[in-house]
């Protein structure tokens, strides 16, 4: 018996390609381990990065396109300085042979902040109230399709995206340079101005690197402090209790603050490292750090693919258990 294998044509390769690309770009991102090791670095970093997180959350708006996304970008790992807000679609350009991802600014950014957790934020918005930028399309194509080395790689045409800087009324001329796989995004945006003079971007060309980010629910315990007289008659001492915590595991953090005060003296950290040595080891690292110490005063490490890690210190204990995806 015979079979024939129909080949695959160009556009069902697109096709397939923008379903991949979609599943891989949801989700949350955080270079605080690129960040990190370079403020560690014995020698000063000459040009270092910024530590920045990106949300890119997959929203319903069949007006505008198939696939939109809401996009909300912080730095210094503070959800409140947020620095972009962005809508994006993607499509198919059959021509360039390539996924497109086009941009939009909205007429009011602070309107919609934190849509991607309450999505009826952009409700009351139309495809006509958004500005794109023609020119500053991103355009994707995949690499080593169904190998361990699966990516996407993402740019702007040369000189093609040119803004009107709202600050110094320059026209600025944008390039960006992506790199997309399943665990991680490289972004690599810089802009000169019509005069060829730097105005942001990384100068030693290299682009920040984006770790996918898990989330994790977590609680942690400390006994209270007794008196004397408490502790003489042996009396068992009350406990605080701190639940549900949720952070990630890309530098995410809590600070321990007893009921009643207004602040706290320990605080957790959970993030993705890899320990250098003459074999570099990736671990998930849960560290308690105590107040105005640089150095962690505990930590535990176990595979990153973990989905539970803690920590019992008899004076504080912590554990978090990996969140499911829904």
């Amino acid at each position: 018996m015979t079979f024939c294998a129909f080949p695959v044509t160009a556009e069902e390769s697109l096709e397939a390609d923008l379903e991949q690309m979609l599943e891989w770009f949801t989700g949350r991102f955080d270079n605080h381990w690129q960040h990190r090791q370079q403020i560690s670095a014995e020698e000063p970093v000459e040009h270092p990065h910024g530590r920045i997180h990106s949300i890119f959350s997959r929203v319903e708006w069949p007006e505008l396109s198939d696939a939109v996304f809401y996009v909300q970008q912080y730095a210094d790992g503070d959800p409140a300085k947020i620095y972009r807000q962005r809508i994006y679609t993607f499509s198919i350009d059959a021509e360039e042979k390539a996924v497109v991802l086009t941009i939009y600014a909205m007429p009011d950014a602070k309107a919609v902040v934190d849509a991607h957790l309450d999505p009826s934020k952009l409700a009351g918005l139309t495809p006509g109230d958004l500005k794109s930028y023609p020119g500053c399309e991103v355009y994707w194509h995949r690499k080593g399709r169904g190998t361990d080395d699966d990516h996407f790689i993402g740019f702007t045409k040369k000189d093609a995206c040119q803004v009107v800087s709202s600050r110094s009324g320059k026209t600025l001329i944008i390039s960006d340079d992506l790199r997309l796989d399943a665990q991680q995004i490289w972004i690599q945006d810089r802009a000169t101005d019509s005069e060829g003079n730097w105005i942001y971007g990384n100068k030693a060309g290299i682009p920040h690197k984006l770790q996918r980010v898990r989330f994790f629910e977590c609680w942690a315990a400390a006994p209270k402090e007794q008196t004397e007289a408490q502790k003489a008659a042996g009396e068992k001492p009350e406990w605080d209790l701190w639940r549900p915590i949720e952070i990630h595991d890309q530098g995410g953090s809590y600070e321990f603050v007893p009921p009643g005060a207004e602040e706290g003296q320990h605080s957790m950290e959970l993030f993705q490292a890899t320990y250098s040595g003459e074999n570099s080891v990736p671990v998930l690292e849960l560290a308690i750090r105590e107040r105005d110490k640089e150095k962690s005063i505990a930590y535990a490490w176990a595979d990153p693919s973990s989905n539970r890690i803690g920590i019992n210190l008899r004076f504080l204990q912590t554990g978090c258990t990996l969140k499911s995806e829904e």
